[in-house]
């Protein structure tokens, strides 16, 4: 398997992403998807969703933390059963 995962913020946006050379997507504030794509075929064989809404006064250092729980939470969910 090869790709990357990253999570990051910019002003009130939370961003997680995971590439594996696949098409990048951007979406609204208040969206997380978290996909995991199977490497011989392309196709995606799981998706996580979270939505929600950042606060206006959060710090840089509360965001990274909510990105770091809403992925934990994602993957609690993984794999399907």
């Amino acid at each position: 398997m090869h790709g990357g995962v990253a999570a990051g913020t910019y002003g009130r946006s939370v961003s997680v992403g995971y590439s594996s050379g696949q098409s990048v997507k951007t979406y609204e504030d208040g969206t997380a998807m978290f996909d995991v794509i199977d490497i011989k075929t392309g196709r995606i064989v799981w998706r996580g969703v979270a939505e929600g809404r950042l606060k206006n006064n959060m710090s840089k250092a509360d965001r990274e933390q909510l990105t770091i729980t809403v992925v934990h939470e994602l993957l609690k969910q993984f794999p399907p059963k």
